[in-house]
This record gives C-alpha cells, sequence and structure tokens, in this order.
C-alpha cells in the first residue's frame, strides 16, 4: 500500500523538512525511499518519479541560481496529468525513462559549449 504525497508546494524551502534521515514533506505521511530494505526498491509512477526528477533539479537551482535552470524547471511546470509547461518535456521525460529501463549504466555528458 502506498501513500501519496500531496498537494505539490510552491516553495521548495518551507515545504520540506528533515525526517528519517532524508528530505519529507512536512506534514505528509510518505514512504520513506532512505529507508527501505536492501532487497526492496521504492516503486514511483511516471508521473511522481517526474515529479522527483523535478524536486532534485530544483534543490540543485537553490545552490546554483543559473538562469539554464531556471527555464528548465519552468519549462518542466505539470499543468495537468501528463501535461508539462513546454509540450515537449513530457515526452521527453517518457524517452528518458526508456532509456533508463533499457540500461543500468549512465552516459557521460559532452564538454559545455562555452569551454572551447
Amino acid at each position: 500500500m502506498s501513500e501519496q504525497i500531496g498537494p505539490w508546494p510552491t516553495d521548495f524551502s518551507q515545504a520540506l523538512s528533515t525526517a528519517g534521515g532524508g528530505w519529507v514533506a512536512k506534514g505528509a505521511r510518505v514512504r520513506d525511499p532512505v529507508v527501505v530494505a536492501d532487497d526492496e526498491d521504492p516503486f514511483l509512477t511516471l508521473e511522481e518519479a517526474y515529479r522527483a526528477a523535478y524536486y532534485f533539479v530544483l534543490q540543485y537551482y537553490g545552490r546554483e541560481r543559473i538562469a539554464p535552470l531556471m527555464l528548465m524547471l519552468s519549462d518542466m511546470k505539470l499543468e495537468g496529468k501528463q501535461q508539462t509547461s513546454d509540450p515537449a518535456h513530457w515526452g521527453d521525460w517518457l524517452a528518458s525513462v526508456e532509456k533508463a529501463l533499457a540500461s543500468p549504466d549512465l552516459p557521460e555528458p559532452d564538454a559545455p559549449l562555452d569551454s572551447r
């Protein structure tokens, strides 16, 4: 039985607290993916995993406030079920999920264009 987290906060820093060694939404009862048995993986729906990726980028943006990350977050906003601010992002997400399921290896990123 899984419990849902929500509604999703608009202010990241106000909405999260540390509990059980990991970040969890304040006041929400959640399954804690940080504390699972060695032989057990947390199961997420595509939308839950997408929101997790959004929060991952958002927390990085909190440390590195650079325009490309802000633009990415703006385009990633969910506006409905499987509908993002930039319509191409949901399709890009599904393609990324397929790649992740096809191989456990992560590709190396290309060098930044501005480092030439």
